[in-house]
């Protein structure tokens, strides 16, 4: 049996973008304003500086900066994080239980798309 949690197994799921791009497409059939992504957006609305954890493709952290936001992208996977890069976002792999940054320097932090 697999573990959610097991920190190898999720290392492995995000070694590839096309394992990511599975797991967003079983959300593809709903209307836009239904998916994670889309609340988490608008829950970010007003915040100027966003730390993205799991940032996977960097979807999510490119729609944040359109509204405005100065937006940091972190995943476990170096793979996502130069996805992340790639798109033009400040990006670093890191893991989310030992994040490189102070308390309270970001306005919100999401993971919309983490394990």
């Amino acid at each position: 049996m697999v573990r959610l949690d097991d920190p190898d197994w999720v290392r492995g799921q995000y070694a590839v973008v096309e394992h990511l791009a599975t797991r967003i497409s079983a959300w593809r059939h709903l209307e836009e304003r239904l998916t994670p992504q889309h609340v988490a957006l608008r829950s970010l609305e007003g915040a100027v500086d966003v730390l993205e954890v799991g940032c996977g493709t960097a979807t999510l952290a490119s729609r944040a900066q359109v509204q405005g936001g100065r937006v940091v992208a972190t995943d476990l996977s170096l793979t996502m994080a130069s996805q992340a890069h790639t798109a033009g976002i400040p990006s670093l792999a890191a893991d989310v239980g030992h994040l490189p940054f102070a308390d309270e320097c970001f306005d919100a932090a999401v993971a919309a798309w983490m394990l």
